[in-house]
């Protein structure tokens, strides 16, 4: 297969490719303040520092996708709490943090 063909069909595959969940920001929010407050700095209204090493949400959405957000709450590695997150609560998460992008 010559290379403009490749080209056209991986174009053809993602064109098919669904778009990912859009979240709740505000429902995001709400599970914030229950599940990371007390370890990340959330937004920009938060003014204490969080604990040493933990990044900000502002710092996870200027460094990060949507996507990349997604796929780390599906599969949190320590030090993050095991939480049992619904794919909901991963996609609310993700809009929050997400809407802080600047």
């Amino acid at each position: 297969m010559n290379r403009p063909a490749i080209a056209i069909a991986a174009l053809g595959v993602l064109a098919g490719s669904p778009a990912p969940a859009a979240g709740d920001a505000a429902a995001g929010k709400r599970n914030v303040d229950t599940w990371c407050a007390g370890c990340h700095q959330t937004d920009e209204d938060d003014k204490k520092a969080g604990l040493i090493d933990t990044p900000s949400f502002a710092d996870i959405a200027n460094r990060r996708t949507q996507e990349v957000v997604r796929a780390f709450l599906a599969k949190p590695h320590p030090p993050q709490p095991q939480f049992r997150l619904t794919p909901k609560d991963i996609d609310d998460l993700a809009a929050f943090i997400g809407g802080l992008k600047k």
